[in-house]
């Protein structure tokens, strides 16, 4: 944290590193958590993963049987930094290397056409999932 001399009245202005108010009556009630958004988000940049997803497309049949309107975001998580193949609801399937799941979406890393693409996805959308 850096202090910054109020001129008016000779206080000090404490700013709170990656806090976007400035002055002393628009100071941050939540700036750990925004700090932490903040480190979360960068933890989520990665680079795509260097090697190219299984060369095998998983089966459907593959993957214990189940009737969901969503996929829990507990369920999905294990997955992340893994190879992972989703099926979503519109028939698309896709191999994924995930680096985020929260509560309600998923992102990281679709391969399409031989390379790999950031992607993001409801967990909603997602029918079932299968990780490696």
């Amino acid at each position: 944290m850096s202090n910054h001399r109020n001129n008016e009245n000779d206080s000090y202005l404490v700013r709170t590193p990656n806090c976007p108010y400035y002055m002393q009556q628009f100071q941050c009630p939540f700036s750990t958590l925004y700090r932490q958004e903040i480190e979360r988000f960068e933890r989520q940049q990665q680079s795509p993963p260097k090697a190219p997803p299984p060369n095998f497309t998983p089966q459907l049949s593959d993957v214990p049987e189940a009737s969901l309107m969503a996929v829990d975001p507990g369920a999905i998580a294990p997955c992340v930094n893994r190879f992972s193949y989703i099926w979503l609801k519109n028939g698309q399937s896709f191999w994924a290397y995930l680096v985020y799941v929260g509560k309600t979406s998923a992102s990281g890393w679709r391969y399409r056409g031989g390379k790999w693409v950031y992607f993001g996805v409801d967990l909603k959308e997602i029918n079932n999932f299968i990780c490696y």
